[in-house]
């Protein structure tokens, strides 16, 4: 992850030696926090302080983070792939464990727990592979049940494949597979799902689609 760091203007007057400066922020305000979550509440307690520069920094250090979250630009279009019983797809592969899943945990965006057994668990764009979806890989004979979506897939002719540990994960890599498909899933019923994540862009995009596409 990518550290932030907030150096101290010289024209700005140092503290008064008195006054406790809090553990996150060393002399210039240098960020020693590696975690975002940590960070940022660390930036809200500052902000509470009555420091003004320690209060003028905490919230110009927000605002710059929110607004680069909202003004995320969705992942490149690709139109969809002709809806078969036999695809040929590009497959990622991903861990509960990652700084992108982990407020998540093992939970999937169905509500479930990832599974890695007989059956696995996948992401896809719920338009293209709608919850539910069960799929083989015919070169590794695993079967799949996609019940999880992503930032990275909305709009994608790519399935992120569930692995329990980072190796794993990494030892999947990028593959383009052939895959049957063995039961499609509801569409309609994913689409209730995303409704009430509508606020998300990428969730925007998987509805719309589904409301052209069926």
């Amino acid at each position: 992850m990518t550290r932030v760091f907030i150096t101290k203007s010289s024209s700005l007057q140092p503290l008064r030696a008195k006054k406790q400066v809090p553990a996150c922020i060393a002399p210039n305000f240098r960020i020693q926090h590696k975690s975002y979550s940590n960070f940022l509440k660390c930036l809200v307690a500052s902000a509470r302080m009555k420091f003004p520069v320690v209060r003028l920094v905490a919230f110009a250090t927000l605002s710059i983070l929110f607004v680069g979250c909202a003004g995320r630009s969705l992942p490149t279009y690709e139109p969809p792939l002709p809806r078969s019983q036999f695809m040929k797809v590009r497959t990622t592969a991903y861990t509960h464990t990652e700084s992108d899943h982990r407020p998540y945990g093992n939970s999937s965006a169905s509500g479930t727990t990832l599974e890695y057994g007989s059956i696995r668990s996948a992401a896809a764009d719920w338009a293209r592979w709608p919850a539910g979806t069960k799929f083989i890989i015919l070169a590794t004979g695993q079967v799949y049940q996609v019940d999880d979506y992503g930032w990275a897939l909305a709009g994608r002719n790519t399935i992120d494949l569930y692995c329990p540990s980072p190796s794993e994960m990494n030892d999947w890599g990028v593959r383009r597979v052939t895959i049957q498909i063995l039961e499609w899933g509801d569409p309609w019923k994913s689409y209730h799902v995303l409704k009430p994540r509508h606020d998300y862009a990428h969730v925007r995009r998987m509805m719309a689609e589904i409301r052209s596409f069926y």
